[in-house]
């Protein structure tokens, strides 16, 4: 990964930075390895991040990562060209510009473009709030992958105002099986 944080105790601000995703040097090492891996900016483990005018490009599976209790602020920040991991087969080919996984994430003027699978994934108890979240051109990645630029599994809650999901592959939203999840869009648009 390029920066992590965990633990509870653990935290992380970010302003005005530039995270780049490594380059791929020599063959794959193996499902989900090679020389060319690593998430953009993970949160992990009730830890607490705040990204404020940051860029995250090239990334390795994932832009942005939050789970298992971790909170993430993300304000005036910009997630491109997120890539899946090399040497992954290709069911498992995914590349995902914000997960948030079991953890709370709060967004203001993000933009997310050319992910592949989702441009954001919720779930797992994930909440998402925000305003302002500008998520575009995202791909199939894989013969699994969805393609959607939002997509809602087990019991996520996601409450998002003046956004704009636009240019994904198969969906624009896309809510997954499991227990029940919360949609609250306000003042926003979706179109595929």
């Amino acid at each position: 990964n390029s920066i992590v944080t965990r633990d509870e105790d653990s935290t992380l601000e970010l302003s005005a930075v530039t995270v780049l995703g490594s380059v791929a040097k020599g063959p794959p090492v193996g499902a989900l390895k090679s020389d060319g891996k690593g998430a953009g900016v993970s949160v992990l483990t009730k830890a607490k991040a705040t990204l404020d005018g940051v860029a995250i490009l090239g990334a390795w599976g994932f832009g942005m990562y939050a789970d298992s209790g971790a909170s993430l602020d993300v304000r005036r920040s910009f997630v491109d060209a997120t890539r899946a991991p090399q040497g992954a087969e290709p069911a498992e080919a995914f590349a995902v510009g914000l997960t948030v996984i079991g953890a709370t994430a709060a967004v203001s003027d993000v933009t997310i473009t050319r992910s592949s699978q989702a441009g954001v994934l919720a779930g797992k108890k994930g909440r998402l709030r925000g305003d302002h979240l500008l998520v575009r051109d995202v791909i199939e990645g894989s013969i699994a992958s969805t393609g959607s630029a939002l997509t809602v599994g087990e019991n996520a809650d996601v409450d998002l105002d003046a956004s704009v999901f636009d240019g994904a592959t198969s969906s624009g939203i896309l809510v997954t099986e499991g227990a029940a999840s919360a949609i609250r869009l306000a003042r926003s648009v979706v179109r595929r």
